[in-house]
């Protein structure tokens, strides 16, 4: 993400150091609270993924989590950033395609590889929406 943000900032934003921290800020947002909650989620409502992995300490009960897909949260969130940012942009239909089939991609290949059930997948997309509408109504209060 960090390659990301420095070019978000050097393009868009002129190398403005507020700017910056509050793009840091709302990145901060949008990916540590949906996953932070989606683990804690995997931990307490434990569900096992269609081919089960060992169980064990904390972490390995944390990966042999199924619900919800963090990978999809994850590329939720990069697709809608990215929209964002390119809003105004002429390469916005460009950008909005290739990250959302990205995204579609990363959804299809973690059913593919039995590591997620769909219901898993439309977990995490919901996490990722719920989070995003969030963040989204907190910086139109500000």
């Amino acid at each position: 993400m960090i390659p990301y943000l420095v070019i978000l900032w050097a393009c868009l934003w002129d190398w403005d150091v507020r700017a910056f921290l509050v793009l840091f800020i709302i990145v901060a947002c949008c990916f540590l609270l949906p996953l932070g909650l989606a683990g804690f989620t995997k931990l307490v409502f434990f569900k096992h993924r269609p081919v089960p992995m060992e169980l064990g300490n904390r972490r390995k009960k944390l990966m042999a989590g199924s619900f919800p897909s963090m990978h999809t949260i994850t590329v939720v969130v990069i697709w809608t950033l990215w929209a964002v940012a390119f809003w105004e942009s002429p390469y916005f239909i460009p950008v909005f395609c290739f990250y959302g089939v990205m995204a579609v991609l990363v959804m299809i290949s973690r059913v593919k590889l039995k590591k997620h059930f769909v219901i898993d997948i439309f977990g995490g997309i919901g996490y990722a929406v719920a989070w995003l509408g969030i963040v989204y109504v907190v910086l139109m209060m500000l």
